[in-house]
């Protein structure tokens, strides 16, 4: 009887456990209490914010600077100015946008870039081979107006979509530089970031030309043609160009070249009595 009375004291009356696993356990037991009181606090606020703006959250980009422009815009969202600058919260956007709107430009530029290699190289074959090349003029013809381009339907086609197989034609047939070099090189300035050395590059051998067809074009005007209307321009030079040596160029690379004493003569008739 005594055994079994014992036996039950120590049912009735366990041991008490060690003082550090009861304060470890109640430690754990208000962690779990804090941690569901932060979350049912925090609850409303996080399921509206869903984007990280890199130092705090938002419900989109556009309203992650909060008016401090691009400090506040970071994490999930990149910066994308406008032309015209300025500090609104819209040109903060998405970099998942950015990134697709780097990746389109990217494959415009190789798809154009193959068309404009195609297109070249069916030029090159059919029209530039075809065209004599011009000679050193002491007389200089009558000068073309920069927007009589528009009159010529084809001329302005061409040096509209096809710029630099334009320019590339100009400067072969002046013997600046060859038509593939000119080429490559107009399309990757003009189609890049790097337009101003475009322009430089256009200038310097708009110079040459216009130095084949007898003129002493000021440097600063053709820089200044070139960097704000160069198609014009362009297609000035090219139907300049084109009538010096005899060529009728019409779409898509046709080409009719005037024999040589039949354009010279034409030429030197037009420069001695200019007229209509």
């Amino acid at each position: 009887l005594k055994r079994r009375s014992h036996q039950c004291s120590i049912r009735r009356h366990p041991p008490p456990q060690p003082t550090a696993e009861v304060a470890a356990m109640a430690i754990t037991a208000a962690a779990k209490a804090v941690g569901v009181a932060l979350f049912f606090a925090l609850a409303p606020q996080q399921a509206n914010a869903v984007v990280d703006c890199g130092g705090h959250f938002e419900s989109s980009c556009t309203a992650c600077p909060q008016g401090n422009g691009e400090a506040w815009c970071h994490g999930a969202c990149e910066w994308n100015p406008t032309p015209f600058g300025g500090d609104d919260d819209t040109q903060c956007i998405p970099k998942s946008i950015v990134e697709a709107k780097n990746t389109f430009k990217i494959a415009g530029f190789i798809v154009s870039g193959l068309f404009m290699l195609i297109f070249a190289c069916v030029y090159h074959t059919k029209v530039v081979k075809e065209l004599p090349k011009m000679r050193d003029l002491d007389v200089a013809p009558a000068e073309k107006g920069l927007c009589d381009c528009c009159s010529d339907c084809q001329t302005c086609l061409h040096t509209s979509f096809c710029m630099p197989v334009v320019v590339g034609k100009n400067n072969d047939v002046a013997e600046a530089l060859g038509f593939w070099p000119t080429c490559i090189i107009m399309f990757v300035l003009t189609n890049t970031p790097l337009y101003c050395l475009g322009v430089c590059f256009r200038t310097f051998y708009a110079k040459k030309v216009q130095e084949k067809l007898g003129r002493e074009n000021g440097i600063v005007q053709l820089f200044c043609l070139n960097l704000w209307c160069m198609p014009c321009e362009v297609g000035r030079e090219s139907m300049e160009v084109d009538e010096e040596i005899g060529a009728e160029i019409k779409c898509c690379c046709e080409v009719k070249v005037t024999p040589r004493p039949i354009t010279a003569v034409t030429n030197a008739r037009n420069r001695l009595c200019p007229g209509p």
